[in-house]
């Protein structure tokens, strides 16, 4: 079982990852006049807050050491799913092994969810799970109470239930399972240090394989008029919002929280360099930040045409797992080798293009 430490230490290679950024939660907790959402919120960030304590406890060391021996087992399943039973501790119960779950909405949703991200990345890139190893996937629903998040452990997938009035259960998008499995993959190949400009890109690569993922199960090209570029559509129950934009960032969402009928929380990512966050707060802005890598990729996609997985999302896997992705890269570096790699990839045309949206957003001169 999941105990929890009490020490934090931030910028870990082996990162807890969750989907909604820290400051939504306290933008949250400190403007609604809901006292039950409000207490939801605060608890939410304090969980959050211990499982970091145990990630920060695996060094960079214990981690090459536990990946050597998870490549070296031969995995006896794919996915299993547990129900956390409102607890905060993990895995709880199987519910599932490698056979989709019944009855319970939640745990359908994140099987069905897991099974789609593996096969992504085994018959678009050729990946066997997350590792490259055959790696087991275990998820584990309904933990916490009220629990308004989801998160890659470095271990295993969480889903917390929302707490049900502006927060919707976290397994209801596939994007947002694509975006922390994806955490796995970066975890597993480049290492991205968690912290200011790397931090960003590691958001920034699960929000854009969460994207691609999405897209490809959908078979929604970059310039169909039904792809919407948002990621976590379902996420919030006032509708129309979404946790983040790589369309606009920004402007994913614009939410009502109190009966001060002008107190709202807003998304607070940014889309170029020149708004660039470089405060302490998150990791240095790593939710914050990815705005700008993302809105290149998006710029550069719709550039581009065609199919995302086909296209960019396959200069950006390559790039991911080269091995030419330093783990301290700021966006810069990993700019330079996203145009390199679409002229090796897709030719002059595309190189340029990519070139192009760095340039927007203010990255490359």
């Amino acid at each position: 079982m999941t105990q929890r430490p009490a020490r934090h230490t931030e910028g870990s290679r082996c990162p807890l990852c969750t989907f909604l950024p820290p400051f939504a939660l306290a933008d949250l907790a400190k403007a609604t006049d809901n006292d039950a959402c409000r207490s939801a919120a605060i608890d939410t960030l304090s969980v959050t807050s211990h499982f970091k304590t145990q990630r920060a406890l695996f060094s960079q060391t214990l981690f090459s050491q536990q990946k050597t021996l998870v490549a070296a087992a031969a995995p006896t399943y794919a996915v299993a799913i547990y129900n956390a039973g409102d607890q905060e501790q993990t895995p709880g119960t199987l519910i599932a092994k490698d056979a989709q779950p019944a009855g319970d909405p939640a745990a359908i949703e994140a099987y069905q969810s897991v099974e789609v991200v593996r096969k992504f990345y085994e018959q678009v890139f050729g990946r066997n799970s997350l590792d490259g190893s055959g790696l087991s996937i275990d998820s584990s629903v309904h933990y916490g109470t009220s629990y308004s998040n989801a998160m890659w452990t470095g271990q295993q997938m969480i889903y917390g239930d929302g707490d049900g009035t502006f927060y919707n259960r976290f397994t209801v998008d596939l994007d947002v399972i694509g975006h922390e499995l994806t955490h796995g993959v970066v975890q597993y190949s480049c290492n991205l240090v968690y912290a200011s400009q790397p931090g960003a890109l590691n958001e920034h690569l699960a929000d854009v394989f969460g994207t691609v993922v999405k897209q490809w199960n959908l078979k929604q090209s970059t310039t169909d008029p039904a792809t919407t570029w948002l990621i976590g559509e379902h996420i919030f129950l006032q509708q129309p919002n979404a946790v983040r934009s790589m369309k606009a960032p920004g402007q994913a969402y614009r939410l009502k929280v109190a009966s001060n009928p002008d107190q709202y929380v807003t998304d607070q990512q940014v889309a170029s360099m020149a708004d660039l966050y470089t405060g302490a707060q998150d990791f240095g802005g790593v939710h914050t930040n990815s705005g700008i890598p993302n809105h290149a990729f998006y710029l550069a996609s719709v550039a581009i045409g065609g199919n995302s997985w086909e296209a960019l999302g396959k200069v950006w896997f390559n790039v991911m797992t080269g091995g030419k992705l330093s783990a301290q890269a700021a966006f810069a570096q990993f700019a330079a080798l996203t145009v390199s790699q679409a002229q090796d990839d897709l030719g002059a045309a595309a190189s340029q293009a990519v070139e192009k949206a760095w340039q927007t957003v203010g990255v490359l001169p």
